[in-house]
């Protein structure tokens, strides 16, 4: 980090002596027309036009590309070149391992009108690594797929984002701080070939874990177990329920007979009192 923000140093210095010297336009009026506007956009002669070195990356070609892009465009249109152009590589910055921010597609409209007209606006991200790759019939601007290069990439990010963030500045754009560098990915891990011959066959590849929901110290669970877990905890919840009281009846009504608590008689029911009256009296006058 402390090697990036050195590089970032020097940049933004290198940057500034660049602004420093006299461009093609203002060395040289008679060669880019007497209508020339601001930022050294007239109508000269296309050869007197600064191009950036192809094939190149980091902060030397940034200059190389700003000074085109001046040369090229008014100011109005430089700054919203430089600041597009600052935004994507803080996207890169931000989300590295994100397919769509590692790739600028030129066919855009938006892209187009901020800054893919400008040669000098494309050598801007070719600066930073960017480069011109054709996927399905449409012209892209692509970063290379992740690998263990990666530090050096986003060490050129970070300088070339200085180097357009120090010339944005000049022509009045508010520019953020940059995000910090990100750390490269961490190879993965080596995954042995399976053999189904083997006496005792260990995980060959990292499960899957859930969220994080676990206590400190034990090891995260997997989706599958926690759902065990779960549904042993219902089981036991469960089992360890109360029974009913023991010796409870259910009786159901005779028909015609209406229900009264008053007369429930717990040994033999609802209407039993009533029925053992009766035969009581009926054994009596016998």
């Amino acid at each position: 980090a402390a090697a990036a923000a050195r590089d970032a140093e020097r940049a933004e210095e290198e940057a500034k002596e660049a602004r420093n010297t006299p461009r093609v336009a203002d060395a040289d009026p008679a060669a880019t027309g007497a209508g020339a506007g601001a930022g050294g956009y007239g109508g000269g002669p296309e050869e007197d036009i600064a191009e950036p070195e192809a094939g190149k990356t980091g902060a030397r070609a940034a200059i190389g590309a700003v000074k085109a892009l001046r040369e090229q465009a008014f100011d109005s249109e430089a700054k919203e070149a430089l600041a597009t152009c600052v935004k994507l590589l803080d996207n890169v910055l931000k989300k590295p391992y994100d397919a769509r921010v590692r790739s600028v597609r030129l066919a855009n409209p938006n892209i187009h009108a901020r800054f893919g007209r400008f040669q000098g606006g494309v050598a801007c991200l070719e600066a930073a690594g960017f480069a011109k790759a054709m996927v399905d019939g449409d012209p892209r601007l692509q970063l290379p797929p992740p690998d263990s290069s990666d530090e050096a990439l986003f060490r050129t990010v970070l300088q070339v984002r200085g180097v357009l963030a120090s010339e944005a500045f000049t022509l009045g754009v508010e520019v953020a701080e940059a995000p910090p560098m990100p750390e490269a990915a961490a190879p993965a891990a080596a995954v042995p070939d399976f053999n189904p011959f083997a006496p005792h066959v260990t995980r060959v590849a990292p499960m899957p874990h859930g969220g994080d929901e676990t206590k400190a110290g034990e090891a995260p669970m997997s989706e599958t177990e926690r759902q065990v877990a779960e549904l042993k905890a219902r089981h036991a919840e469960m089992i360890g329920s109360e029974p009913p009281p023991r010796g409870t009846f259910v009786r159901v009504p005779v028909d015609g007979v209406a229900f009264d608590p008053r007369r429930f008689d717990k040994s033999g029911g609802s209407g039993g009192g009533a029925s053992g009256g009766a035969g009581a009296g009926a054994g009596g006058a016998a």
